[in-house]
């Protein structure tokens, strides 16, 4: 009985260490298969109405690992620029980049992409 149950457990170790593995394995191939073409959802102008003004946006793709967009404030004839926009990939990871305007000295603060589907992500500092 005793010889039967190590050998169970080994085999369940055997086992669970190889699901580990193999699910390690998946998420890295994963994170080095995402790039900012996963985004192209983004491309074009984009506008959501206010009631003081619109903000707009603008994004197009550079390649595989770059995407750029601007955002303006839209009141009446006036288009006050917002911010440039930048969303990238570096070492496997993506990023949001904002510079805005009158803040930060005008200096890039970047955002990693902690989650994100096919119509929405989430950056976080």
């Amino acid at each position: 009985m005793k010889k039967r149950t190590g050998i169970l457990l080994l085999l369940c170790a055997i086992s669970f260490s190889f699901l580990c593995c193999n699910s390690k394995k998946k998420e890295e191939t994963a994170k080095e298969s995402v790039n900012v073409s996963r985004f192209a959802w983004l491309n074009g102008n984009w506008a959501m109405p206010g009631d003081e003004a619109t903000i707009t946006e603008s994004w197009k793709t550079i390649n595989d690992t770059l995407m750029e967009g601007r955002s303006d404030f839209v009141k009446g004839d006036s288009v006050i620029p917002s911010e440039t926009i930048r969303l990238y990939q570096r070492q496997g990871d993506l990023y949001y980049e904002p510079t805005t305007a009158g803040q930060n000295d005008a200096m890039p603060v970047a955002f990693k992409l902690t989650s994100f589907s096919d119509t929405s992500f989430v950056a976080e500092n």
